[in-house]
Formats: structure tokens, sequence, C-alpha cells
């Protein structure tokens, strides 16, 4: 059952060179008759869609092959570098710590409760993935966004809203959205943000910073219900591909949704001028949008909104 007793890596210096060494092994036997490995099994870790939090970071190809004379499995790896430096340089013995201690757990990575001084340093140094919170932001602002810009922050999720308590423990005075997400945090979160949540939140205030919209890989932003949220949704939404829930209702954000949204198969409620006057519903495939009581198919909802706008003025 061990695979890997003998093993082989190839280092390339970029992508395409990785790819062309996939390609030469996977065609050995076409070109050379006498090679007696048969390549089965394929784990590609270096493609954009593998979460390579539950790696610790470490991405490469994996390939086991078998030798047709004796069925002795065989693997062959493929890395970059730069991976390979870090691995070499010890990063491959703090992963096996991190295996056999099951850090990379989510009943470990996930954290819900109080912001406090020792859950912002466990933020800083990647052992939480997904954080929720609703009391300590007031006193620990500066020191999260601190944390979350570290370079070894690890967060796909902030999730902070829910609960009176959110009032007292919301942002400082004069703080804004825009002094949480800075260019430097959402610079290191931008390979791994998925989820935004800070509905009903009193004290969670300001516009939506451009940056935010720089975190490609966005799957879900809840403003609903906080009031101080202001601003209306740019048209920088295009930029997440991945977005599958924008919600803004009840908050204090406003003006016309634009239209870069409407081309988007994003479910959610959205502000202006009535709560619920405009949404998307289905799915990502089959889905068409609402507008007031009618339902209206991708390339007609915006046209189908400005006059839903013209009727209510």
């Amino acid at each position: 059952m061990v695979c890997d007793l003998a093993r082989m890596t190839f280092i390339c210096d970029r992508f395409d060179a990785a790819q062309a060494t996939l390609e030469l092994i996977c065609s050995a036997q076409e070109l050379d008759a006498s090679m007696d490995l048969e390549p089965f099994l394929l784990k590609n870790r270096l493609m954009a869609s593998f979460n390579a939090a539950e790696s610790g970071g470490y991405r490469d190809v994996l390939i086991n092959a078998r030798d047709r004379s004796n069925g002795h499995i065989v693997e062959i790896q493929i890395t970059l570098r730069g991976l390979f430096s870090i691995k070499a340089g010890g990063g491959h013995s703090e992963y096996k710590l991190t295996r056999v201690l099951d850090l990379n757990d989510p009943s470990v990575t996930r954290y819900k409760g109080e912001l406090t001084k020792d859950v912002i340093e466990k933020v800083r140094r990647g052992m939480i993935h997904s954080l929720s919170f609703s009391t300590g932001l007031n006193v620990h602002f500066e020191d999260l966004v601190s944390a979350l810009a570290a370079p070894t922050c690890l967060v796909n999720e902030l999730d902070c809203g829910h609960g009176p308590a959110s009032g007292e423990n919301g942002f400082p005075p004069g703080k804004t959205l825009s002094d949480l997400f800075t260019t430097e945090v959402c610079a290191q979160l931008r390979p791994r943000l998925e989820r935004v949540n800070m509905p009903s939140c009193q004290g969670i205030r300001g516009e939506i910073p451009s940056t935010l919209y720089e975190c490609t890989r966005i799957k879900w932003i809840n403003f609903s219900q906080s009031v101080e949220v202001t601003g209306s949704i740019s048209p920088l939404v295009k930029n997440l591909v991945k977005l599958e829930a924008f919600l803004t209702w009840g908050s204090g954000m406003s003006g016309a949704l634009p239209r870069e949204l409407f081309s988007m198969p994003v479910g959610g409620h959205h502000h202006d001028p009535h709560t619920f006057s405009c949404m998307y519903e289905g799915g990502r495939l089959d889905g068409c949008w609402r507008v007031g009581r009618r339902k209206f198919s991708l390339d007609m909802a915006e046209l189908a909104f400005q006059a839903h706008l013209a009727g209510l003025k």
C-alpha cells in the first residue's frame, strides 16, 4: 500500500515548463515502447481551484505510475522551484507536523467567539482560516488589521454581526470599511477570501472600498441591515467572477445597481429603492432576475429595473 518507496521530483522554473514535463511523462510510452511505467493517477495541486490551505500552502503535481513488469507503484512529483525551496528549507517538516497535529482540520482553523489578542495572534500566524466574532472589534481593531495584512495570514472567511453586542463593539470612532479592507489587507487576502459577512452590524460604517472588489475569489458578501454602510455597488463587481450572493437590503446603501451586476447570476436582495424590488433567483445557469413582481432574463433585467424605477417615481 506504500506508493512512494521509489520517487523522483521534477523541479521547474515556470508553469509552462511544469505543463511540458507533465505532458512528456504521460506520453512517455508512446515515445519509447520500452518504457514500462504506466501513469494511472494524477493529482493536480498546481491548478487554481485546489485549496492549498489543506496542505499548508504547498502545491505540486503528483503522479502515480505502475511498473508493468512487477506491478510496483512509484511516485513522480512536479513542482515549482520556489515551492521546492521552501519545502527543502524546513517547510516539509512543518507540514508533516501540521498533519500529525491536525492543525488544518476545520475544527481547529474555524473560530467563533470574542475577538481577543490571542485569537488575533492565531490569525496573524495563519492558524485561523474562518474568523467569526461579534465582540471585541472596537478594542482590537488596529491589531486585527495588522494581522489580516500579515504575510502568514490565511483567513478566507470574515464574519462579524448579529447580536446586540455588535453595536458596542463596531468600528472605533472615525474608522470605516476602508480602514479594515486596506490595500495591504486585500493584497494578502486576495488569493483566498471567499466570504465577507457583516449583517445587522451597528458601528460597521462607510462605503465598500474598491480594494475589496480585487478579492476575486469572493463568493458571498452580506451587509444587509447594517444601516451605516453607505454608497453603492461599484461596477468593479464584475471582477468577482465567483460571486454567488450579494445582500445589501436594509443597509444605508443607495444608488442604481450597476449594469455589470445584471450580467451576473448573483443571488441576494438588493437596495434602492425598495428592499426586495430587485434580486436574482435560481441557479447560475438557469436563473432569472425578478424586478418588482415580474421575472426577466439576464439580458432584459437592466431595462426592466430602469422602467421599475421610473414607475416608482
